[in-house]
């Protein structure tokens, strides 16, 4: 179970630097959700800490980065989705991120 998470949503970015973004996120969270090209859950690392880091990579181009703080467990946390496949796209989801 993750208790601290964050989302993380890119715009605009370019492949290299996707890749290396989800480099940072193999290598730093103590688990990730990403099924949408531009949307990763990690979780174990702070808002300031993913910031950092994403700022270093996208630092000189046109691309546009957010990360929010998702609530802790046990802070009423939830989530929805409408997608091919909802059962397995959603396990990481399920075992991880529960209410």
């Amino acid at each position: 179970m993750i208790n601290k998470a964050c989302v993380i949503v890119l715009e605009d970015v370019t492949t290299s630097d996707r890749e290396a973004i989800d480099e940072l996120i193999i290598e730093h969270s103590i688990g990730y959700w990403h099924k949408f090209a531009d949307l990763w859950i990690v979780g174990g690392q702070s808002v300031d800490f993913w910031a950092e880091a994403i700022e270093r990579v996208l630092a000189g181009g046109s691309s546009n980065a957010i990360v929010l703080s998702l609530p802790k467990y046990g802070s009423g946390r939830g989530y929805w989705a409408f997608m091919i496949d909802v059962e397995k796209n959603l396990e990481w989801l399920r075992k991880n991120y529960q209410p």
